[in-house]
């Protein structure tokens, strides 16, 4: 019996390695930038967000056992939005307000409470 849970343990160990692998080899290619291929760049950026993505699924996974669902969601809701929200500071700081709001998303706009009909004024009163 032990052999056997020995072999499963390692088993799930080599997926969140190979997992882990693939979000760095994304890492990595990000960090290249355009000295890569564009072929090379979209296939190594691919793995890093498959394996990224596997890597937050699992996560989710194991911390509900532990921690109430409804934080672990907060959580990955929060994950999934802080790419899009350094996006969005980065414009705001370099005062490109119009590319802010050409930014936003459904999701965003659903967080935000933004009208749906897109009119994204910068105050109540001029919508």
């Amino acid at each position: 019996m032990t052999k056997v849970s020995a072999a499963l343990q390692t088993q799930w160990q080599r997926r969140v390695a190979a997992a882990g692998a693939c979000a760095l080899i994304g890492v990595l290619v990000a960090t290249a930038g355009p000295r890569l291929p564009a072929l090379l760049s979209a296939a190594g950026l691919a793995g890093g967000i498959l394996g990224a993505s596997l890597l937050l699924a699992w996560g989710t996974a194991a911390a509900q056992a532990d921690v109430s669902g409804r934080l672990v969601i907060l959580f990955v809701a929060l994950v999934a939005a802080l790419p899009e929200l350094t996006v969005e500071v980065q414009l705001a700081i370099t005062r490109q307000a119009q590319f802010v709001t050409a930014n936003l998303t459904g999701a965003t706009r659903l967080c935000s409470r933004s009208q749906p009909s897109g009119n994204f004024s910068s105050s109540p009163a001029e919508g």
